[in-house]
């Protein structure tokens, strides 16, 4: 990810996810650096038992809009 950064752990254990269509829900925070549109991406499930890694498809897109404050900073 580019423009926005996580704030906190990177990586988190979980309770064991059920398979097929099993879900599990975190919480996370993020920061953004900058303002734009910014996909959430690069995340991975680990199965412990194999050690086999899964990488998971974008979870979402955020957008991300500066004060006016600060776009009137940035024309100077």
């Amino acid at each position: 990810m580019s423009g926005v950064v996580i704030c906190g752990p990177s990586f988190i254990s979980v309770v064991e996810v059920p398979s097929s269509g099993g879900s599990c829900t975190i919480d996370l925070r993020l920061v953004a650096l900058v303002g734009g549109l910014f996909s959430v991406k690069g995340c991975y499930i680990v199965d412990l038992l194999s050690g086999k890694e899964l990488k998971q498809p974008p979870l979402f897109d955020v957008f991300v809009k500066l004060p006016e404050q600060m776009i009137e900073e940035k024309k100077c």
